[in-house]
C-alpha cells in the first residue's frame, strides 16, 4: 500500500501584492496630473502655479473643466501658459459629470507611469513629484502601488483681498504604511498627498462615477487590495479647507456636504457587506452573531477586564475623538486669527506713538 501524499504546505501569507508591469522606457518616471475644476478661478490659479513649480519636469497636466465656463478657464490659463506650454491638455465637458467621472475623463487620456489627482483648491511643495516618483522608482519599492506624503491641513477664507489663511496643522492620519484595517473604517488619505502607478487602473478600473462623494475612498480600498501604499515622511502636500458656507462654488464637499458624506458612507458600507454576503452566504450567520454580540455583549467574568467592544468600534471612537480635537484646534486658531485682525489697527497706532511714548518716558525720568 502506497503512503498517502504529504499534505499541501500552508500558503505563504507574504507578500500578497500583485506585480505591475513596468512603464515603457520613454514614460519612465512621468506623472499624469489630473485636475478637475469648475468656475473657481481664484483657487485654480494657485493650483496651476503649484504644478508649474515642480522641480520634477516629467509631468503632464490633464485639466478637466467639469461643465464650467470655457471662457473663464481660458482667461485664467492665459496668465499661466508660460509654465504649462506643451504639458497641458484641457478637456472641456459640456455639462458637469461629477468629480469621479471628471477624473476618469483625464485618466482616459493619460499614458504616464504615475498618476496624481490634484484638486483645484489644493497645492504641493515644489519637491512633491520628485520625492514621490523617486520613492516609487526605488527597486525596494516595486511592491508598492502608491505612496503618500505627510500633509498639512490649511483652513482659509475668501474675501475681497483674495484667499486669507487662518490656520495650518499637520494632518494627523495615515502617517505610516497605509493600513487596510484603517481604510476600511474611513478614508484617511487626502487626494493631494497620493501618487499611484498608472498600471493599477488596468487591474482595478477607474474611479466609480456612481458616487457623488467618497469616490476616492472606494478607489483607495480597491487600490489597497492590489498592493501596498507606503508613506514618505515629508510634509509635501497641502490640503486646503474653507469654512462651511464659503462663496458659492468655493466650498469643500468634506465640510459643505457633510450630510451627503454621512449618507454615502452608510451606502458604501452596505454595498460592500451585501457583495460579500451574496458571494459567501455561509458568512451570514457569522456576521449576524458578531453584530448581535455587539448589541448585547456577555458579562465579563470578575477576573477579566470589562468588555471593550469590537476593534472597529474602538477605532471609530478614537477617530471621532481625534476629529473633535482637530476641529477644536482649528476653531481656536480661527478665533486667534480674527482677534489678531481686529487688534491690528490698534497695534499700528500704538507703534506709531512710539516717539511720543519715548518722550513721555524721558520727561518722567527728569521729574
Amino acid at each position: 500500500m502506497n503512503d498517502p501524499s504529504p499534505p499541501a504546505p500552508w500558503p505563504l501569507l507574504f507578500p500578497s501584492t500583485v506585480a505591475l508591469p513596468a512603464a515603457p522606457p520613454d514614460l519612465a518616471g512621468s506623472v499624469a496630473v489630473i485636475m478637475r475644476t469648475k468656475d473657481r478661478p481664484r483657487l485654480l490659479e494657485r493650483a496651476l502655479a503649484s504644478v508649474a513649480a515642480q522641480t520634477h519636469g516629467a509631468w503632464h497636466l490633464y485639466l478637466v473643466n467639469d461643465g464650467g465656463d470655457p471662457g473663464v478657464l481660458d482667461h485664467t490659463l492665459g496668465r499661466h501658459l508660460p509654465g504649462l506650454v506643451d504639458r497641458l491638455s484641457v478637456i472641456n465637458l459640456p455639462h458637469s459629470l461629477g468629480m469621479e467621472a471628471a477624473s476618469n475623463a483625464g485618466l482616459a487620456r493619460a499614458r504616464e507611469e504615475f498618476v496624481a489627482v490634484h484638486d483645484d483648491d489644493d497645492s504641493w511643495d515644489p519637491e512633491f513629484l520628485a520625492a514621490t516618483t523617486g520613492f516609487l522608482n526605488a527597486p525596494t519599492q516595486r511592491h508598492c502601488v502608491g505612496v503618500t506624503t505627510g500633509c498639512t491641513l490649511i483652513t482659509e477664507r475668501l474675501d475681497d483681498s483674495g484667499v486669507v489663511e487662518l490656520a495650518r496643522l499637520t494632518w494627523p492620519h495615515n502617517r505610516r504604511l497605509t493600513s487596510i484595517a484603517d481604510i476600511l473604517v474611513s478614508n484617511r488619505i487626502p487626494n493631494i498627498s497620493l501618487v499611484f502607478r498608472r498600471a493599477a487602473i488596468d487591474r482595478i478600473g477607474p474611479f466609480n462615477p456612481a458616487l457623488p462623494v467618497l469616490g476616492d475612498w472606494e478607489f483607495n480600498i480597491r487600490l489597497l487590495m492590489l498592493g501596498e501604499i507606503d508613506f514618505l515622511d515629508r510634509d509635501l502636500a497641502f490640503y486646503h479647507q474653507r469654512d462651511p458656507g464659503a462663496a458659492p462654488g468655493y466650498g469643500n464637499t468634506a465640510t459643505d456636504g457633510l450630510a451627503l458624506h454621512q449618507r454615502h458612507t452608510l451606502l458604501l458600507r452596505n454595498s460592500a457587506l451585501r457583495i460579500a454576503l451574496t458571494r459567501e452566504p455561509a458568512l451570514l450567520g457569522a456576521v449576524q452573531a458578531m453584530l448581535t454580540s455587539r448589541q448585547t455583549p456577555p458579562p465579563a467574568p470578575p477576573s477579566q477586564p470589562p468588555f471593550l467592544g469590537p476593534i472597529e468600534d474602538r477605532l471609530a471612537a478614537l477617530e471621532a475623538r481625534q476629529a473633535e480635537l482637530l476641529r477644536s484646534q482649528l476653531e481656536i486658531a480661527r478665533v486667534a486669527s480674527q482677534i489678531a485682525r481686529i487688534l491690528r489697527p490698534v497695534s499700528s497706532v500704538w507703534r506709531g506713538l512710539l516717539p511720543l511714548r519715548h518722550a513721555i518716558g524721558r520727561l518722567r525720568g527728569r521729574g
